[in-house]
C-alpha cells in the first residue's frame, strides 16, 4: 500500500511537470516566513495546472522548486476556495531556527508530508475542516 501511494504521488508530480512545460501552469507565492536566524525561508505556494491545483510548503535558502517541497495538498477545481481564502488554508510559523510548524485544514488531501528537511524539523497541526463554501464542518 505504501508503494502504491508513493507511485500515485510520483505520477501526479510527473503529470504536473509535463503540463507545466506546456505553459499552462502557474505558481503564486501566498506567504513567506524567514527562520529566526535568517538562513532559511518557508514559503506557501499555490501551484495550478489546468484543472489541477495544489498548495505547497517549500523550505530553502532562496529558490523554490519541487525539490524544496516538504508538504503538498491537492485540490480538484470544484473545491478551489475563493481567491482571498487561498492564503489562509495552509500556514507556516518558525518556532526555532530549526523547527517549522505547518497548520492545515483536516479535510485537505495531503499528498506529501515530510517531517525533516536537512536540519529543519517540521511539525504539523490539523485545524478544523473547511468546506469550499467557507462553512466549517461540525
Amino acid at each position: 500500500m505504501r508503494y502504491l501511494i508513493a507511485f500515485v504521488v510520483l505520477v501526479a508530480w510527473v503529470g504536473m511537470i509535463a503540463l507545466s512545460s506546456c505553459g499552462g501552469c502557474s505558481t503564486e507565492v501566498l506567504s513567506e516566513e524567514t527562520s529566526p536566524d535568517g538562513t532559511q525561508k518557508a514559503v506557501v505556494l499555490a501551484r495550478t495546472c489546468g484543472s489541477a491545483a495544489g498548495l505547497v510548503v517549500a523550505i530553502g535558502p532562496s529558490q523554490f522548486d519541487a525539490t524544496n517541497d516538504v508538504f503538498q495538498v491537492m485540490l480538484p477545481s470544484s473545491e478551489w476556495p475563493e481567491d482571498e481564502k487561498w492564503q489562509s488554508l495552509v500556514r507556516v510559523e518558525w518556532t526555532d531556527p530549526h523547527v517549522l510548524h505547518v497548520s492545515h485544514p483536516s479535510d485537505l488531501e495531503v499528498t506529501l508530508k515530510t517531517v525533516k528537511r536537512g536540519f529543519v524539523e517540521i511539525a504539523y497541526q490539523e485545524t478544523p475542516a473547511v468546506l469550499r463554501s467557507g462553512a466549517r464542518k461540525p
